[in-house]
């Protein structure tokens, strides 16, 4: 495909290029704002590519060290600053490397090393998503193994702790606190979420921004429609009193921060409610639960009441059941139910003979 320009105005202000030529792929930041500019750009960046390839230079340009490709990741307009931390340390470790270097087995003595006796979702939220996102930024495909999360205990808010959680939250989480308990939906997804794709007289909400590049449309329960209803913004503006002005319209972004403004939107979600969730948490004598919690708990509630895992799979926006096969055993019942049918089957039978007589023969 030729190379194209495009624009995530709440990203970055900068077009992005991106495309394939001649097998070479591209995906970078332009670093213009006007996109007559920055399609110029991009064609004289494929002009170099075909000239290359025709006077026999080698396919690939120079390979970024992974510490020039994290520098271009970090200072791309928009990027937020979850991550500063952690590609600090990365940066010690692989910075002189080439990105093509990074192997599987060089992460994983790593991993040994700073990770040592920490969980799965540590390393998952400290290297890998971190690494990944500065590997995709330069226009590789990162293909790192996850490490398996261990068997336990399913964290999930009980209803008590979900009342508590509400009631301890700042004004500005209330909504979205309620909103992903009562939908299922991953961060990433709720603070993408702009109006246009709500739809409260028929209680449906359509998810853009997915995971898995798929768009996934759900109803709406009571709970979720009135915390959607009845929000209010700050608009970053005081009152002569020194209270927050509000605006009640209904455009852009649904969740923002405190002042009003869109949350940024972020490689490894959650990190941007950090704080507010951390106080939230603390107030309600919670412990051990995350942004992510809330996701489960829509699932494992669901489990509860008897919903199906085939359902509770599309709700959830899984394309297979081994995903939510977790919470089966919050559902016992349905199992009872199965083989209950069966024996009621069986009691209709005329088997003929006398089952206890035959028993006793045998």
């Amino acid at each position: 495909m030729p190379l194209r320009v495009y624009l995530n105005a709440e990203r970055s202000p900068y077009y992005r290029i991106r495309g394939n030529v001649l097998g070479e792929r591209v995906d970078r930041s332009s670093g213009l704002a006007g996109k007559k500019e920055a399609q110029a750009l991009a064609d004289r960046i494929a002009a170099e590519i075909r000239q290359r390839r025709i006077a026999g230079e080698p396919d690939k340009p120079k390979e970024l060290t992974f510490a020039q490709a994290a520098v271009n990741y970090l200072l791309e307009p928009g990027r937020g600053t979850a991550f500063d931390a952690d590609l600090r340390t990365l940066g010690h470790q692989f910075g002189a490397l080439p990105l093509s270097a990074i192997t599987q087995s060089l992460l994983d003595a790593y991993v040994q090393t700073r990770h040592a006796g920490q969980s799965p979702e540590s390393v998952i939220r400290h290297t890998l998503t971190p690494l990944s996102a500065v590997l995709r930024h330069a226009g590789l495909t990162p293909k790192f193994r996850r490490p398996k999360r261990p068997k336990g205990r399913l964290r999930y808010l009980t209803r008590d702790e979900a009342d508590r959680l509400i009631a301890a939250a700042g004004d500005h989480l209330k909504p979205l606190i309620v909103f992903c308990i009562n939908t299922g939906a991953r961060m990433g997804e709720a603070l993408a979420l702009e109006w246009s794709e709500v739809n409260l007289a028929a209680r449906r909400v359509v998810f853009v921004e997915t995971k898995n590049g798929t768009s996934r449309g759900i109803p709406l329960n009571g709970s979720a429609v009135e915390a959607l209803a009845n929000m209010t913004y700050r608009t970053g503006i005081r009152n002569p009193d020194g209270t927050w002005q509000r605006r009640a319209e209904r455009a852009g972004r649904v969740f923002r921060t405190p002042a009003g403004a869109p949350y940024p939107l972020l490689e490894n979600a959650g990190g941007q409610i950090r704080t507010g969730w951390a106080g939230a948490c603390r107030r309600a004598g919670i412990k051990d639960a995350t942004p992510h919690t809330m996701r489960h708990t829509f699932a494992s509630w669901l489990a509860m009441t008897g919903v199906p895992l085939r359902t509770i799979a599309e709700l959830l926006g899984h394309k297979d059941l081994s995903m939510v096969m977790r919470y089966s055993h919050l559902a016992p019942d349905h199992l009872a139910g199965a083989v209950d049918a069966i024996s009621a089957t069986l009691q209709n039978a005329n088997w003929g003979t006398d089952v206890g007589s035959d028993a006793a023969e045998g």
